[in-house]
């Protein structure tokens, strides 16, 4: 993580490790989460400016896939942060190294929300690949395409509530 450098992806600090507890810490992006810029309707986001994250988030992409981590893995729109300049940021890439000896805390519904932006031949998959796959990375990216361009959410109006259950 230390070594990739690309302005489309957040820069890697250092770590913290205090009482048993360890911090990565990034470089902070001041517009938060592209999901959160996408949730504020205030926010008017023209063809240009859409265009603009969607080549940010592509360029970083392709450079995480040319890289030695080959793949970001856990892709969400929660993942892309945005920086004052209006830069989108790939965040969180290279954790899943860190995370596979760690036991899971994530909360169930969490986890859920999480699935929504992941491939379904990785869902499907019993013994999925612990860095996932540069096909599930680029499924991904459709779907965050898909909430850029509708501003509704990974699946804009779907009620998955009773999705499992048909």
């Amino acid at each position: 993580m230390r070594e990739l450098r690309h302005e489309n992806l957040t820069p890697f600090v250092g770590v913290c490790i205090d009482t048993g507890v360890a911090c990565i810490v990034t470089a902070y992006c001041s517009r938060g989460s592209l999901a959160t810029v996408l949730a504020d309707r205030d926010l008017h986001l023209d063809d240009m400016f859409e265009a603009s994250l969607v080549a940010d988030l592509l360029r970083g992409l392709t450079y995480l896939h040319e890289s030695a981590l080959v793949s970001h893995g856990n892709l969400t729109s929660n993942n892309c942060l945005v920086d004052r300049r209006w830069v989108l940021q790939i965040t969180d890439y290279g954790l899943h190294t860190l995370k596979s000896g760690c036991a899971d805390t994530e909360d169930a519904l969490r986890m859920e929300k999480r699935m929504l932006w992941r491939a379904p031949e990785l869902l499907r998959d019993p013994n999925p690949p612990p860095r996932g796959s540069q096909k599930g990375d680029v499924y991904s990216f459709g779907i965050i395409l898909y909430e850029i361009l509708g501003r509704n959410g990974p699946w804009g109006d779907t009620n998955l509530t009773n999705a499992g259950k048909e």
